[in-house]
């Protein structure tokens, strides 16, 4: 599935600034994220992972970056669902990966921006991407929580706290 490769180096790389190339480029991507074969090679694939990650801090254009995020959080989800190896490369689950708390920390910042989003009522089609986005996101979260190392992290950050306000 050599063309998972090529979009998340094209999304991460000298296109990230187009946010509409990068809007595109996710929806292929989230698609090809339901088959076996892309689903393993981006699995086996740290950097590629490590990768996708980045384009989670993308705010060039805000309505195609959150619609590029809910894809990129799909596709995020669909790895980790099933393999260890994603969760830790996805959260920098390793000692020696310093970005381990940041990546964390944006997880948890997205987490905190959307749920203040739905706590402002934020009207129309802000609200719909924003509803999308914490399902895609909240998923995630889950999915990193069974790890054995990456679940206290999480414990520990303070944006968890936002989950119960969805909960309410």
């Amino acid at each position: 599935c050599g063309a998972v490769r090529e979009l998340v180096g094209m999304m991460s790389g000298v296109m990230r600034e187009e946010s509409e190339v990068v809007l595109n480029a996710s929806r292929v991507l989230a698609k090809l994220s339901l088959t076996k074969e892309c689903l393993e090679d981006l699995a086996s694939s740290p950097s590629m992972l490590r990768q996708l990650t980045l384009v989670l801090s993308l705010r060039t254009n805000p309505d195609a970056a959150d619609a590029a995020l809910v894809r990129v959080l799909f596709v995020l989800g669909n790895v980790t669902a099933g393999s260890e190896q994603a969760r830790a490369a996805v959260a920098g689950g390793n000692a020696e990966d310093e970005s381990e708390g940041s990546r964390v920390e944006v997880l948890g910042s997205m987490l905190h921006e959307h749920v203040g989003r739905l706590e402002r009522g934020v009207p129309g089609d802000g609200r719909a991407i924003s509803v999308d986005l914490l399902i895609k996101l909240v998923r995630l979260l889950a999915h990193l929580a069974i790890s054995p190392a990456i679940g206290p992290l999480l414990a520990e950050s303070p944006y968890m706290s936002h989950l119960v306000v969805l909960l309410e």
